[in-house]
Formats: C-alpha cells, structure tokens, sequence
C-alpha cells in the first residue's frame, strides 16, 4: 500500500526512520557522487570557453608560447599531465557522517582555481576551477542518482 507524505516534514521523519535501519543508502550516494565528480573534473582540464568548455581562454601571449613548445594553443591547465593526475576523490565512513570529496594536494590547482596575479608579467591571470566545472556538468548525473537511491530507499528496495 502506497505511503502518503504531506509535506517536508513528514518526508524528513520517514527518511529518519529508514536511515536509521539501514546506512547503505548514504554510502551508495557518496560513492556514486564523487566517482562521477572526479570524472567530470578530469573531463574539464584543457576545455577553453572558445572550445565548448568552461575555463577561461588562455591569454594570446600564452597560447603563442604553448605553440612555441608543442602544445595545442588552447588547452588551459594541460600541459603535462600533472595537475589532472593529482585530482582524487574519497568516501569517509564515520560513525554519524558520510562524507565525499573530490580535490587535489597541489597548490598548483589551488591558484588556478581562484585566479592570480603573475609575477613575471604582473597581469591577472583569471580563475580556471575545474572543481566548479566539473560540478557544473555532474550535477544533473548526481542529483537524478540521489533520487533513484532515495526513491529505491523509501520504497524498500534498497536494504543493509
């Protein structure tokens, strides 16, 4: 027999309920989300916005040096490798929280995510955050797979 929810309310106590019986949910969720997150930020190294991507075009200086050396001109945050090899993503189990992240240790990725001011040319160098690009296009995968797992959830499908 189908469960009617009347409002927020009702729904947060149910979910309450069902958390309490079972704690897979949460950690399918978490593991879901950062694995599709990582791979979005991956995805979004070396995407320009005159290239369909969401990172700011490299400046002409730059694109010009990038050829220089034998790079594709445009390809922002690629030249090695490094910095989207040093992306990684991790589900933390504690005892009442789950937690997921995607990052990277490099502080490298930590300037280009805010933007700064180059100190050989003294010119702003714009933010290029892959985190947010990558959020950005996982979004939709992320949210459509919390409301299959919670719907599965609420409905009994999904148990310890």
């Amino acid at each position: 027999m189908p469960r009617y929810i009347n409002g927020l309310g009702a729904l947060v106590r149910i979910f309450a309920e069902k958390a309490v019986e079972s704690r897979l949910m949460p950690r399918i969720v978490a593991a879901d989300a950062a694995e599709v997150l990582e791979g979005e930020v991956r995805e979004a190294f070396g995407k320009s916005v005159s290239e369909g991507g969401r990172l700011a075009d490299l400046a002409e200086a730059t694109q010009e040096s990038r050829e220089r050396r034998g790079f594709a001109p445009n390809e922002p945050l690629v030249e090695t490798g490094a910095l989207r090899e040093s992306i990684e993503s991790g589900v933390e189990l504690g005892v009442d929280v789950i937690r997921a992240g995607v990052g990277s240790r490099s502080p490298v990725l930590a300037y280009h995510s805010v933007g700064y001011i180059n100190a050989r040319t003294g010119k702003s160098v714009p933010p290029r955050n892959v985190f947010l690009a990558g959020l950005e296009e996982a979004r939709p995968r992320i949210e459509r797979a919390i409301g299959e797992v919670v719907t599965a959830f609420l409905s009994g499908k999904v148990e310890e």
